[in-house]
């Protein structure tokens, strides 16, 4: 008889079988080798031990759930394989007001800050410059005049905290929350508005209302007593605390476009790291800008949406709030109350090389010009 198809040399071997085991032998010895080679370039990284102190923004801030918290406690221990690690508290939980941040990282008590520049800027007036109150309406506006202002806020923050800028990011636009009917700025004239700086402070007294100082968690019973008649927050920040309970109107004039928020690390922290680490970070820090940016216009939109139910919310039930959006005509009044009121009044705080470097990067993406008013 014939021999089987199925070949066996003469000590019995199935020969197909052979050289498949053969195969899986040079499969298996090839993954190994690419995890070897893997594994000795991660471990050629060196990136320190390091458990960092880091100021988070306020816990109620949408931020701080879905941008800062991801980079501290999963992005960035896993990308440096668990050498790189932080706790991260945020500001209300250690008592602070906001204001103390910047000096505390000049004082290394922390690694890194997440903060906004208005809580800076009473140390140097440089900083209201990236967020003028009512002078950025849209939000490619918003990031090509970060982008412009960035080495100015860069080498301030270096010489006033001696710190290192790492990102720039955004806020949902801040805007207006009415308990009586609002139509447009003709009616602010002798309203009371919640502020919480000085550049909103004149952004209201150029439309004719009265600025009041109110902190974020007194404003629900404030607007309920008529203490005020309006008040200034973010689109979602205002919904998650309840504001649509006891306001009627929410007016989508940008008191601010809200970016205002920067993530700096301490020159002392960071003159310790390896270039390795140091590269890790920046480049974590790239991508945590870009995703909290986009986070931002989403939240946004969301933010309008969950207060008026004029479209979808998925951070809770949506309200029925009456959305005002504000008219060309608005648009137009709000650039000459932002040249007249807003940047004036932050010329003279800033002085003469602080405004010809503002007008010079911000001023000519927004085409606005800053000049203290004689």
């Amino acid at each position: 008889m014939k021999p089987s198809k199925k070949e066996h040399n003469h000590r019995g071997f199935d020969m197909r079988s052979l050289r498949t085991k053969r195969s899986c032998a040079f499969i298996f010895a090839g993954a190994m080798a690419m995890m070897t080679y893997s594994s000795s370039i991660s471990s050629a990284q060196d990136y320190g031990n390091h458990n960092f102190k880091v100021i988070g923004n306020w816990s109620n801030a949408p931020h701080y759930k879905n941008s800062e918290q991801p980079l501290w406690e999963e992005t960035l221990p896993e990308s440096s394989g668990g050498e790189l690690t932080a706790q991260l508290t945020p500001v209300d939980e250690l008592g602070l007001d906001g204001f103390d941040v910047g000096r505390m990282l000049k004082l290394g008590l922390f690694d890194f800050v997440h903060a906004g520049f208005t809580y800076v800027a009473g140390d140097n007036p440089v900083f209201e410059g990236v967020d003028p109150a009512g002078a950025i309406q849209n939000w490619s506006q918003a990031r090509e005049a970060v982008d412009a202002y960035r080495p100015i806020l860069a080498r301030e923050l270096d010489q006033t905290f001696d710190a290192t800028l790492l990102a720039i990011y955004s806020e949902p636009t801040q805007v207006f929350y009415c308990r009586e009917p609002i139509e447009g700025i003709a009616d602010f004239q002798g309203k009371k508005v919640r502020v919480y700086n000085r550049a909103l402070s004149d952004l209201v007294t150029g439309m004719g209302g009265i600025p009041t100082s109110i902190d974020f968690a007194e404003v629900v019973t404030a607007l309920q007593r008529g203490v005020v008649d309006c008040a200034v927050t973010g689109t979602l920040s205002g919904y998650t605390a309840k504001w649509y309970e006891v306001a009627t109107h929410l007016y989508t004039l940008k008191a601010a476009q809200g970016s205002s928020l920067f993530l700096a690390v301490s020159n002392t922290t960071w003159n310790t790291l390896t270039p390795d680490a140091q590269k890790l970070i920046e480049d974590q820090a790239r991508r945590f800008e870009d995703k909290a940016w986009a986070f931002a216009e989403s939240a946004d939109e969301e933010g309008i949406n969950c207060n008026t139910g004029n479209g979808a919310c998925s951070f809770g039930e949506a309200q029925n709030m009456t959305l005002v959006v504000p008219s060309d005509a608005d648009l137009e009044k709000l650039k000459q109350i932002v040249e007249q009121n807003v940047l004036s009044g932050w010329a003279k705080r800033c002085g003469a090389d602080c405004i010809a470097e503002w007008n010079g990067s911000v001023g000519t993406v927004l085409e606005l010009s800053a000049a203290a008013q004689q």
